[in-house]
Protein backbone atom coordinates (compact mmCIF):
# COMPACT_ATOMS: atom_id res chain seq x y z
CA UNK A 1 0.00 0.00 0.00
CA UNK A 2 2.86 2.16 1.00
CA UNK A 3 4.82 1.17 -2.21
CA UNK A 4 2.01 1.76 -4.01
CA UNK A 5 1.20 5.57 -2.37
CA UNK A 6 4.53 6.50 -3.16
CA UNK A 7 5.09 5.64 -6.38
CA UNK A 8 1.58 7.66 -7.23
CA UNK A 9 3.14 10.84 -5.16
CA UNK A 10 6.63 10.35 -7.50
CA UNK A 11 4.38 10.23 -10.67
CA UNK A 12 2.48 13.55 -9.46
CA UNK A 13 5.35 15.06 -8.74
CA UNK A 14 7.03 14.48 -11.83
CA UNK A 15 4.26 15.11 -13.90
CA UNK A 16 4.23 18.73 -12.28
CA UNK A 17 7.71 19.23 -12.85
CA UNK A 18 7.69 18.28 -16.46
CA UNK A 19 4.21 20.53 -16.84
CA UNK A 20 5.98 23.60 -15.06
CA UNK A 21 9.39 22.67 -17.46
CA UNK A 22 7.04 22.67 -20.73
CA UNK A 23 5.19 25.68 -19.72
CA UNK A 24 8.66 27.32 -19.63
CA UNK A 25 10.00 26.49 -22.81
CA UNK A 26 6.77 27.34 -23.97
CA UNK A 27 6.23 31.03 -22.37
CA UNK A 28 10.33 31.12 -23.78
CA UNK A 29 9.68 29.98 -27.23
CA UNK A 30 6.58 32.41 -27.63
CA UNK A 31 8.64 35.23 -26.51
CA UNK A 32 11.23 34.82 -29.03
CA UNK A 33 8.89 34.31 -31.58
CA UNK A 34 6.99 37.80 -30.81
CA UNK A 35 10.58 39.14 -31.35
CA UNK A 36 11.98 39.50 -28.04
CA UNK A 37 15.31 37.91 -29.40
CA UNK A 38 16.62 38.55 -25.68
CA UNK A 39 14.21 36.72 -24.11
CA UNK A 40 15.26 33.65 -21.70
CA UNK A 41 13.71 30.39 -20.38
CA UNK A 42 14.66 30.12 -16.82
CA UNK A 43 15.74 26.69 -16.73
CA UNK A 44 19.27 25.28 -15.30
CA UNK A 45 20.77 21.84 -15.06
CA UNK A 46 21.69 18.95 -17.00
CA UNK A 47 18.57 17.14 -18.45
CA UNK A 48 16.12 16.93 -21.56
CA UNK A 49 14.58 20.29 -20.75
CA UNK A 50 17.71 22.35 -19.23
CA UNK A 51 19.30 21.22 -22.70
CA UNK A 52 16.78 22.51 -25.14
CA UNK A 53 16.22 25.62 -23.28
CA UNK A 54 19.79 26.18 -24.15
CA UNK A 55 19.46 25.08 -27.87
CA UNK A 56 16.86 27.94 -27.92
CA UNK A 57 18.84 29.97 -26.59
CA UNK A 58 21.83 29.62 -29.15
CA UNK A 59 19.16 29.71 -31.74
CA UNK A 60 18.23 33.23 -30.45
CA UNK A 61 21.53 34.15 -30.49
CA UNK A 62 22.40 33.27 -33.69
CA UNK A 63 18.89 34.92 -34.84
CA UNK A 64 20.21 38.37 -32.81
CA UNK A 65 23.22 38.71 -34.86
CA UNK A 66 21.72 37.85 -37.71
CA UNK A 67 19.54 40.55 -37.31
CA UNK A 68 21.93 42.93 -36.96
CA UNK A 69 24.39 41.76 -39.41
CA UNK A 70 21.34 42.40 -41.86
CA UNK A 71 20.18 46.00 -40.33
CA UNK A 72 24.13 46.73 -40.58
CA UNK A 73 24.18 45.63 -44.56
CA UNK A 74 20.47 47.71 -45.26
CA UNK A 75 22.50 50.93 -43.38
CA UNK A 76 25.60 50.54 -45.35
CA UNK A 77 23.60 49.96 -48.73
CA UNK A 78 21.85 53.21 -47.69
CA UNK A 79 24.47 55.29 -47.19
CA UNK A 80 25.96 54.14 -50.15
CA UNK A 81 22.40 54.73 -52.26
CA UNK A 82 22.54 58.32 -50.81
CA UNK A 83 26.07 58.75 -51.31
CA UNK A 84 25.99 57.53 -55.35
CA UNK A 85 22.95 59.94 -55.57
CA UNK A 86 25.02 63.06 -53.98
CA UNK A 87 28.02 62.26 -56.19
CA UNK A 88 26.11 61.99 -59.44
CA UNK A 89 23.96 65.21 -58.85
CA UNK A 90 26.32 67.14 -57.37
CA UNK A 91 28.87 65.73 -60.11
CA UNK A 92 27.27 67.22 -63.26
CA UNK A 93 27.46 71.25 -61.92
CA UNK A 94 31.24 70.51 -60.46
CA UNK A 95 31.98 69.30 -64.45
CA UNK A 96 30.65 72.76 -65.62
CA UNK A 97 32.16 74.71 -63.27
CA UNK A 98 35.65 73.37 -63.99
CA UNK A 99 34.85 73.29 -67.31
CA UNK A 100 34.28 77.19 -67.64
CA UNK A 101 37.02 78.17 -64.63
CA UNK A 102 39.56 76.15 -67.53
CA UNK A 103 38.48 78.38 -70.17
CA UNK A 104 38.73 81.17 -68.07
CA UNK A 105 42.04 80.77 -67.27
CA UNK A 106 42.81 80.63 -71.00
CA UNK A 107 41.39 83.74 -71.49
CA UNK A 108 42.79 87.07 -71.23
CA UNK A 109 39.43 89.32 -70.94
CA UNK A 110 37.09 88.66 -68.47
CA UNK A 111 33.99 86.58 -68.87
CA UNK A 112 31.26 88.03 -67.56
CA UNK A 113 29.16 85.19 -68.64
CA UNK A 114 30.81 82.62 -67.47
CA UNK A 115 30.97 83.79 -64.14
CA UNK A 116 27.30 83.72 -64.16
CA UNK A 117 27.40 80.48 -65.24
CA UNK A 118 29.81 79.25 -62.38
CA UNK A 119 27.42 81.52 -59.57
CA UNK A 120 24.43 79.25 -60.75
CA UNK A 121 25.89 76.01 -60.98
CA UNK A 122 27.04 76.61 -57.28
CA UNK A 123 23.91 77.40 -56.34
CA UNK A 124 22.64 74.41 -57.41
CA UNK A 125 25.21 72.25 -55.39
CA UNK A 126 24.24 74.32 -52.38
CA UNK A 127 20.75 73.57 -53.19
CA UNK A 128 21.53 69.83 -53.66
CA UNK A 129 23.36 69.95 -49.89
CA UNK A 130 20.33 72.18 -48.32
CA UNK A 131 18.14 69.39 -49.64
CA UNK A 132 19.90 66.48 -48.29
CA UNK A 133 19.97 68.36 -44.77
CA UNK A 134 16.00 68.83 -44.91
CA UNK A 135 16.12 65.15 -45.30
CA UNK A 136 18.02 64.54 -42.66
CA UNK A 137 17.25 66.47 -40.30
CA UNK A 138 14.47 65.59 -37.44
CA UNK A 139 10.93 67.10 -38.97
CA UNK A 140 10.08 68.55 -35.84
CA UNK A 141 6.96 70.54 -35.77
CA UNK A 142 5.46 73.65 -34.36
CA UNK A 143 1.73 73.05 -34.45
CA UNK A 144 -0.50 74.85 -34.40
CA UNK A 145 -4.23 75.47 -35.53
CA UNK A 146 -4.47 77.59 -38.96
CA UNK A 147 -6.63 78.51 -42.22
CA UNK A 148 -5.38 75.96 -44.91
CA UNK A 149 -7.47 77.61 -47.43
CA UNK A 150 -6.05 81.11 -46.55
CA UNK A 151 -2.26 79.77 -47.09
CA UNK A 152 -3.08 78.23 -50.32
CA UNK A 153 -3.98 81.23 -51.76
CA UNK A 154 -1.22 83.07 -50.04
CA UNK A 155 1.40 80.26 -51.69
CA UNK A 156 -0.61 80.80 -55.25
CA UNK A 157 -0.32 84.76 -55.18
CA UNK A 158 3.75 84.26 -54.09
CA UNK A 159 4.07 81.70 -57.27
CA UNK A 160 2.66 84.71 -59.23
CA UNK A 161 4.25 87.12 -58.47
CA UNK A 162 7.46 85.83 -58.95
CA UNK A 163 6.50 86.44 -62.86
CA UNK A 164 7.70 82.73 -63.58
CA UNK A 165 3.63 81.68 -64.26
CA UNK A 166 2.72 84.77 -65.74
CA UNK A 167 1.31 82.69 -68.76
CA UNK A 168 -0.24 80.10 -66.02
CA UNK A 169 -4.08 80.47 -65.01
CA UNK A 170 -4.26 79.10 -61.45
CA UNK A 171 -7.40 78.45 -60.20
CA UNK A 172 -8.37 78.51 -56.46
CA UNK A 173 -12.24 77.64 -55.89
CA UNK A 174 -13.31 80.34 -53.70
CA UNK A 175 -15.05 79.10 -50.63
CA UNK A 176 -14.55 80.34 -46.71
CA UNK A 177 -12.10 79.18 -43.96
CA UNK A 178 -10.89 75.83 -43.72
CA UNK A 179 -9.11 74.82 -40.09
CA UNK A 180 -6.54 72.55 -40.28
CA UNK A 181 -3.67 71.47 -37.02
CA UNK A 182 -0.02 71.28 -37.97
CA UNK A 183 3.12 73.48 -39.17
CA UNK A 184 2.00 76.06 -41.37
CA UNK A 185 5.43 77.52 -41.66
CA UNK A 186 6.15 73.18 -43.00
CA UNK A 187 3.57 73.08 -44.66
CA UNK A 188 3.83 76.06 -47.04
CA UNK A 189 7.05 74.46 -48.35
CA UNK A 190 4.94 71.33 -49.25
CA UNK A 191 2.12 73.65 -50.68
CA UNK A 192 4.49 75.72 -53.01
CA UNK A 193 6.72 73.24 -54.12
CA UNK A 194 3.48 71.27 -55.15
CA UNK A 195 1.81 74.22 -57.02
CA UNK A 196 5.17 74.98 -58.34
CA UNK A 197 5.57 71.98 -59.88
CA UNK A 198 2.13 71.79 -61.51
CA UNK A 199 2.76 75.06 -62.93
CA UNK A 200 6.59 74.08 -64.90
CA UNK A 201 4.38 70.70 -66.05
CA UNK A 202 1.78 72.99 -67.91
CA UNK A 203 2.26 74.93 -71.22
CA UNK A 204 1.76 78.74 -71.52
CA UNK A 205 -2.33 79.07 -71.39
CA UNK A 206 -2.32 75.71 -68.95
CA UNK A 207 -4.35 75.54 -65.90
CA UNK A 208 -3.53 74.73 -62.43
CA UNK A 209 -6.54 74.04 -59.68
CA UNK A 210 -5.35 74.05 -56.00
CA UNK A 211 -8.75 72.94 -54.02
CA UNK A 212 -8.86 72.21 -50.30
CA UNK A 213 -12.09 70.01 -48.92
CA UNK A 214 -12.62 69.64 -44.82
CA UNK A 215 -13.69 65.92 -44.09
CA UNK A 216 -14.48 64.53 -40.56
CA UNK A 217 -11.26 62.99 -39.77
CA UNK A 218 -9.28 66.16 -41.12
CA UNK A 219 -8.53 67.87 -44.46
CA UNK A 220 -7.83 67.23 -48.16
CA UNK A 221 -5.54 69.42 -50.61
CA UNK A 222 -5.71 68.16 -54.15
CA UNK A 223 -3.21 70.02 -56.76
CA UNK A 224 -4.66 69.10 -60.59
CA UNK A 225 -2.88 70.42 -63.67
CA UNK A 226 -3.67 70.13 -67.90
CA UNK A 227 0.18 68.66 -68.09
CA UNK A 228 1.19 65.68 -70.14
CA UNK A 229 1.09 63.59 -66.98
CA UNK A 230 3.46 61.77 -64.98
CA UNK A 231 4.60 58.31 -66.28
CA UNK A 232 3.76 55.36 -64.24
CA UNK A 233 6.99 53.91 -63.63
CA UNK A 234 8.34 57.25 -62.50
CA UNK A 235 5.30 57.87 -60.47
CA UNK A 236 5.78 54.76 -58.37
CA UNK A 237 9.22 56.28 -57.00
CA UNK A 238 8.18 60.14 -57.73
CA UNK A 239 9.13 60.18 -53.50
CA UNK A 240 12.22 59.19 -53.14
CA UNK A 241 15.41 60.88 -53.43
CA UNK A 242 16.79 62.24 -56.63
CA UNK A 243 14.13 61.15 -58.48
CA UNK A 244 12.68 64.28 -60.64
CA UNK A 245 10.63 64.65 -64.10
CA UNK A 246 12.48 68.28 -64.93
CA UNK A 247 15.22 68.51 -66.95
CA UNK A 248 17.96 70.23 -64.25
CA UNK A 249 16.07 69.16 -61.28
CA UNK A 250 17.55 67.78 -58.18
CA UNK A 251 14.53 65.74 -57.37
CA UNK A 252 14.80 66.47 -53.52
CA UNK A 253 11.95 68.81 -52.97
CA UNK A 254 8.92 66.41 -53.37
CA UNK A 255 11.16 63.85 -50.94
CA UNK A 256 11.12 66.43 -48.62
CA UNK A 257 7.32 67.06 -48.61
CA UNK A 258 6.72 63.67 -48.14
CA UNK A 259 8.73 63.71 -44.99
CA UNK A 260 7.02 67.05 -43.65
CA UNK A 261 3.31 65.50 -44.52
CA UNK A 262 4.61 62.08 -42.85
CA UNK A 263 5.55 63.70 -39.73
CA UNK A 264 2.01 65.33 -39.65
CA UNK A 265 0.82 61.28 -40.03
CA UNK A 266 -0.76 62.64 -42.99
CA UNK A 267 -0.39 60.84 -46.95
CA UNK A 268 0.61 62.25 -50.14
CA UNK A 269 0.61 60.29 -53.38
CA UNK A 270 -0.02 61.30 -57.15
CA UNK A 271 -2.61 60.21 -59.83
CA UNK A 272 -4.35 60.88 -62.79
CA UNK A 273 -6.05 64.41 -62.99
CA UNK A 274 -9.24 64.68 -65.13
CA UNK A 275 -7.84 66.71 -67.61
CA UNK A 276 -5.34 64.33 -68.19
CA UNK A 277 -2.61 65.52 -66.56
CA UNK A 278 -1.57 64.65 -62.75
CA UNK A 279 -3.20 65.16 -59.17
CA UNK A 280 -1.17 65.41 -55.95
CA UNK A 281 -3.15 64.56 -53.07
CA UNK A 282 -2.70 65.90 -49.67
CA UNK A 283 -4.31 64.61 -46.81
CA UNK A 284 -3.66 66.13 -43.21
CA UNK A 285 -5.75 64.68 -40.42
CA UNK A 286 -7.05 66.28 -37.61
CA UNK A 287 -4.57 64.67 -34.88
CA UNK A 288 -1.74 65.50 -36.91
CA UNK A 289 -0.33 67.12 -33.39
CA UNK A 290 0.13 63.83 -32.09
CA UNK A 291 3.08 62.79 -34.30
CA UNK A 292 4.84 66.10 -33.22
CA UNK A 293 4.12 65.78 -29.52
Amino acid sequence: MLAAFLAALGAALTTRWIASRVTLLRNGTRAIGRGDLNARIPIEGHDEFAEIARGVHEMAASLQRHHDEMLRAQRLASIGQVAAGVAHEINNPLGVILGFVKTMRRSDRRDDEGLDVIEEETKQCKRIVEGLLDLARPQGLAVETFDVVKLLQECVDRLRSSGRFDEISFVVPAGGPISAIGDPGRLRQVFSNVIANAAEAVRPGGHVSVVARSWDAGVEVTVSDDGPGIARDVRNRLFEPFVTTKAGGVGLGLAIAHAIVDAHSGTIDCGDAPSGGTTMRIVLPLDASKRAA
